[in-house]
């Protein structure tokens, strides 16, 4: 049980061992019982020792718009396709901003495959048709998972990138 008597989130203070996904249910079925205003910052967890509560805090930052964090979450994001990243930009594709676009095309390049994929996805929520030339170039990436989540990114544009679709079909 969680004392309630200080911050709801204290308890990380005091955690020496990840917390299960289990725990990490129960705790957002507690906090979603909240009035919204009255949710705690995830913000100082996102450091935390335990990649557990690394990770909690990434995803409860955009569970409950917590859109503050972005800063925050922008200094954790790497070209690493570690989970964290992997929570990061996800958390980002919920709450991120110009600042967020910018950090995810300045570690694009350096990233894996994996974490390309997640990136590409991420800009077409919070970016758009602002992206259009970015997705078309990825059709030429060397990894058919990238040019398939970048032609997917494209056919969610709209009629702009379904467009540049055809247009690709038939000069191929």
């Amino acid at each position: 049980r969680m004392k309630m008597d200080h911050s709801p989130l204290s308890f990380f203070n005091e955690l020496d061992q990840d917390i299960t996904e289990w725990e990490q249910l129960r705790i957002h079925h507690c906090l979603a019982q909240f009035h919204i205003h009255e949710v705690p910052s995830f913000i100082p967890y996102l450091n935390h020792p335990l990649e557990s509560v690394q990770l909690f805090s990434v995803r409860m930052c955009a569970l409950f718009n917590e859109i503050e964090a972005e800063k925050d979450l922008l200094q954790l994001l790497s070209n690493e396709a570690n989970d964290l990243n992997l929570a990061v930009v996800d958390s980002l594709s919920e709450i991120g901003g110009e600042k967020a676009v910018q950090k995810m095309h300045s570690i694009y390049t350096a990233a894996n495959p994996l974490l390309k994929q997640k990136i590409i996805t991420c800009l077409l929520k919070i970016s758009g048709v602002e992206e259009l030339d970015f997705f078309s170039n990825q059709l030429q990436d060397q990894e058919y998972d990238i040019q398939l989540t970048a032609a997917k990114a494209l056919a969610n544009l709209g009629n702009k990138g379904e467009e540049y679709l055809n247009k690709q079909a038939k000069t191929s």
